[in-house]
């Protein structure tokens, strides 16, 4: 296809889980692109 233009999002997400006397925070980079591939980080 002539013109085509690939997409990439990516998206960078950081969690606080708080469960009783524990605390963790967990991070996360996710990218998609357009071949609907996908990474985690």
């Amino acid at each position: 296809m002539d013109g085509y233009c690939s997409l990439e999002l990516r998206f960078h997400i950081l969690a606080q889980v708080d469960f009783e006397d524990a605390v963790d925070v967990l991070e996360f980079d996710i990218l998609l692109d357009s071949h609907q591939h996908f990474q985690v980080e």
